[in-house]
């Protein structure tokens, strides 16, 4: 498994892929962990982990 670091703001549900990685963007599985800025309510976290979004 390959190991990327990228900074990303949440839109809408969704975490968009920076312009040198948007290669990615055929079929491929990836292992997400999301470290949140503190600032960032828990809720809003258990928001998302709740209500996935899934891509087309």
């Amino acid at each position: 498994m390959q190991a990327i670091e990228f900074e990303a703001s949440i839109e809408n549900g969704l975490i968009h892929l920076p312009k040198n990685l948007r290669h990615w963007q055929v079929v491929k599985f990836v292992k997400v962990i999301v470290l949140a800025d503190e600032n960032i309510g828990t809720t809003d976290i258990s928001l998302l982990i709740a209500t996935p979004k899934k891509s087309a």
